[in-house]
């Protein structure tokens, strides 16, 4: 049995999910500074920008990788949702909403691999 681990590109995916957290650092960021109920803001605004950060820096740094797309995404996807755990243990309340977030990385994290890997493969075919 292959390994399914074997190409995914581990410095590339650690820098990616970090870079899809202080993405969506700047967006908290900016929320804070011009809306009225920050709360209610984060709520609505959290879970697509999760999915659209995720989506977007895996595409961009999965398309270098030879094979394994889609693992790269979820790798990159997954490294996101972690760095943001320790906030689900310290936290008292945790909204659903930044709980379907998290998932939502990884979900994004894997579209943004899919597509990398299809663009690859219409190059290669070309």
């Amino acid at each position: 049995m292959a390994n399914p681990f074997a190409g995914v590109r581990w410095l590339w995916m650690l820098l990616g999910g970090v870079i899809v957290e202080v993405v969506l650092f700047a967006i908290a960021a900016l929320l804070y500074a011009v809306a009225p109920d920050v709360e209610a803001a984060l709520n609505w605004v959290t879970p697509p920008a999760c999915l659209v950060a995720s989506f977007l820096v895996a595409f961009w740094v999965v398309r270098r990788a030879k094979a394994s797309f889609v693992m790269n995404g979820v790798v990159l996807g997954a490294v996101a949702a972690l760095l943001y755990a320790p906030a689900f243990f310290f936290a008292e309340d945790i909204p659903l909403s930044y709980v379907i977030a998290e998932a939502l990385k990884v979900i994004g994290g894997a579209a943004g691999g899919a597509v990398a890997g299809a663009q690859a493969g219409r190059r290669a075919a070309a």
